[in-house]
């Protein structure tokens, strides 16, 4: 339980009211928080305290702001784990809670997939059937969003045999139903 009799200086007490007036009703990371009473003009020692007060007090968690982070990074908007890590480290979260965070979501090798199925839904039919177009296309966007060459170019070469199985597939069947 948190002592609510502390006491604490005035600095203290309102670097606490602008951070608590900054935060809101939204999810800030306890870096953002940080920097933010810094460029208002508060005193590191007071930041660095009033940023483990609010996290003692549930205010900041950056738990919260990871997941708040990396809500839109998945399907086409997918990322490595090392993009995402460094994405997390940019927004303000501990370097510790990102390590745990990050160890939490599929690896690289199955979020590839999702990458590259969000990808081919946005083609239209005549990209989809140029199979050297899916080639540069798939890995470019794979080396935009940190994935490793080796990575790619397997999990490519998976994902464009199992579309071609599946074509061929369909049309063999489509061609028995007239025999």
């Amino acid at each position: 339980m948190i002592n609510m009799q502390e006491e604490y200086s005035k600095e203290h007490i309102e670097a606490r009211a602008i951070a608590i007036r900054h935060i809101g009703i939204s999810t800030y990371s306890s870096g953002k928080i940080y920097n933010y009473l810094i460029n208002k003009g508060v005193s590191e020692s007071i930041a660095h305290d009033v940023v483990e007060e609010l996290i003692k007090r549930d205010y900041i968690n950056d738990y919260r702001a990871s997941r708040i982070i990396l809500l839109q990074r998945n399907g086409y908007h997918q990322e490595s784990k090392c993009y995402l890590y460094n994405r997390l480290l940019q927004g303000g979260v501990n370097e510790a809670i990102a390590d745990s965070y990050i160890n939490e979501l599929d690896d690289d090798t199955i979020t590839i997939k999702s990458l590259f199925e969000a990808q081919y839904n946005r083609l239209d039919d005549a990209s989809r059937n140029d199979r050297e177009f899916l080639i540069k296309t798939f890995m470019s966007l794979a080396k935009r969003r940190g994935y490793s060459n080796s990575l790619s170019s397997q999990a490519l070469k998976t994902y464009l045999d199992k579309i071609w199985l599946m074509k061929k597939n369909f049309f063999t069947e489509f061609f028995f139903c007239f025999i």
